[in-house]
């Protein structure tokens, strides 16, 4: 991946990978549709008020890097419901007869189970983290 030097670089490289613009995201976010086009034309730095809604929009997209240049630039959100809909596959089987069978019905059914709890502890970590950035974010906007 190519190294950006200004957040405004990632994010614009960011809204590419979804096959996005930057007129879009105006919109999306809800700010003038020439906003990113100066940013960009002007290499300038994002406002914490625009980046909160970027944020809020993208869920996927790792503040760190995007502030910083730091870490992937997407988090790995799992995908709880490609996880749930692997589980609902497994229990609409219908069970084989003969206890054996059953029993390994049982296991992917139990397994399935463990990847969604484990897709939802990760997931409840990164919200939190994100939580804890965004309120030392709003600490240092009231401060500053």
């Amino acid at each position: 991946m190519e190294y950006f030097t200004k957040s405004i670089q990632r994010l614009a490289y960011f809204i590419e990978t979804k096959g996005l613009s930057l007129n879009k995201l105006s919109m999306q976010i809800g700010v003038s549709n020439s906003y990113f086009s100066k940013m960009v034309r002007n290499n300038a730095s994002i406002g914490s008020d625009i980046l909160e809604k970027i944020l809020r929009t993208f869920p996927d997209l790792n503040a760190e890097w995007l502030l910083t240049g730091a870490g992937e630039m997407t988090n790995d959100l799992l995908k709880v419901g490609e996880i749930d809909q692997k589980l609902l596959k497994v229990t609409k089987e219908e069970l084989p007869r003969g206890p054996c069978q059953q029993c390994e019905v049982k296991d992917r059914m139990i397994d399935a189970l463990r990847d969604t709890i484990e897709a939802l502890k990760e997931t409840n970590r990164l919200l939190k983290s994100r939580e804890t950035q965004e309120s030392a974010g709003q600490k240092r906007k009231k401060a500053g």
